[in-house]
């Protein structure tokens, strides 16, 4: 209840230096790891800065996953993260152990069995 807030004006920042690397810090940026303290050389903004769809390599390779309604309504580009949703009780881990495989066969450069040609 009891509860206070105080805004600055200006979007929370967050010490960065070379010293840092390496290091083991909290959700806070404390170190943690039991070294001297980090002398930060500048600020960053924890928000960072805004993605340009334009400036985005277009997906060159897309990846065939075997399983046909990932293909055709939710089509994955190498290299993308994938979110994978699934209920209590249903085979999520089946679904990104059949993806990673087939995946991985379309890497080595495996020629489909049954050609048209």
């Amino acid at each position: 209840k009891n509860t206070h807030c105080e805004f600055a004006g200006e979007i929370l920042k967050t010490p960065v230096s070379r010293d840092m690397l390496g290091r083991i810090f909290n959700g806070s940026g404390k170190p943690i790891d039991g070294g001297p303290p980090v002398v930060p050389e500048a600020y960053l903004d924890i928000s960072g800065q805004p993605i340009n769809p334009q400036c985005r390599t277009y997906p060159q390779e897309m990846v065939q996953t075997g399983i046909s309604t990932i293909d055709v309504m939710n089509s994955i580009a190498r290299g993308q993260k994938i979110p994978l949703f699934s209920a209590a009780g249903l085979p999520h881990n089946d679904v990104a152990a059949q993806i990673a495989r087939q995946v991985s066969r379309s890497r080595t450069g495996c020629t489909p069995r049954h050609s048209l040609y």
